[in-house]
């Protein structure tokens, strides 16, 4: 697992030139160091402490690698049982002639997610990196996470991309699990804070 997490970190590193590009490789050369202990108890002290560090330097990670650093992080956090915090970051919405900003997305929502507007051009590359997007019915819909289903919110019409599922069974199923996805999401449940889908959602909002 951990030898994975350098790798896509290194990945990323590789392909960046903002500011990010040194904080992720020290977070590379702190995980390296830390594989090369051979005592578990050890190992296991050093990893919590370069967890610790990452909650702190997540803050400085620009928008764009946030998610996916979080993302990639993730199994070792779950491994440590440590957690952050908070769960969502903000953004920008770009429309045609307005923008809105301060828009809240989930941070362990990948990345392609984030605009709430995809062209048609990458659902081809969607369907190939997050194919259980494309595998939802109305039957296997209850076994998507609250970030998944956020995620597959923002597909728009989904039979028109072919998911077997209709807008009212997933209005229904936001409905049901709502409440608890959206704190889970780190989202105001406030009833004046209508947006799942945040393209048609804000859209309609600033229209």
């Amino acid at each position: 697992m951990l030898l994975e997490i350098i790798d896509k970190l290194a990945s990323i590193e590789q392909t960046t030139k903002s500011a990010t590009k040194k904080t992720i490789y020290t977070l590379i050369a702190e995980l390296e160091e830390a594989s090369t202990i051979n005592i578990d108890f050890f190992r296991t002290k050093q990893l919590v402490q370069i967890v610790r560090l990452y909650k702190e330097w997540i803050h400085e990670f620009d928008l764009n690698f946030k998610a996916n650093i979080a993302i990639i992080m993730r199994p070792l956090l779950d491994s440590l049982q440590e957690d952050i915090t908070v769960k969502s970051c903000e953004t920008k919405l770009v429309f045609k002639n307005r923008q809105l900003s301060n828009v809240l997305i989930p941070l362990y929502v990948h990345e392609p997610f984030h605009k709430g507007m995809i062209p048609s051009q990458q659902i081809s590359s969607l369907k190939i990196k997050f194919p259980y997007l494309f595998k939802v019915n109305t039957e296997n819909l209850a076994n998507l996470s609250a970030f998944e289903l956020f995620e597959l919110s923002q597909l728009g019409n989904h039979k028109s991309l072919g998911i077997d599922l209709s807008a009212t069974d997933l209005n229904i199923h936001w409905q049901l699990v709502g409440l608890d996805f959206l704190k889970e999401l780190d989202y105001p449940t406030d009833l004046q804070y209508p947006y799942v889908n945040i393209h048609k959602g804000y859209f309609s909002h600033i229209a």
